[in-house]
């Protein structure tokens, strides 16, 4: 099973520092799983690399209802998807350089 909203993410130092220098107080707007999916779009954006590492993800000691929100996380998928393929994710144009740097 493939997923972009959960599981563990390992991030390089530098590229973070590169996306707060790029996003400013903009990096994250989201809340909820959409967060994960939000960052990889602009981490992508600004040319990292994103790979998965295969992992077995045992549910069967898992307590409790899930806490997922879905029509919240649908909503909040619709409007990453509507900001990506419009090109509003990329970086404010104040660091339109960094953008462009690969």
């Amino acid at each position: 099973m493939h997923t972009v909203s959960a599981v563990y993410r390992v991030y390089r130092a530098e590229l973070v520092q590169r996306a707060l220098d790029a996003y400013g107080d903009q990096l994250i707007l989201e809340s909820g799983f959409a967060v994960n999916v939000e960052l990889l779009l602009k981490l992508e954006g600004l040319g990292a690399r994103i790979c998965e590492v295969p992992t077995v993800n045992d549910w069967t000691h898992r307590a409790g209802a899930s806490k997922l929100n879905t029509r919240k996380t649908l909503q909040a998928y619709g409007r990453l998807f509507g900001r990506h393929v419009t090109g509003r994710l990329k970086p404010p144009a104040a660091s339109g350089s960094l953008a462009t740097t690969r």
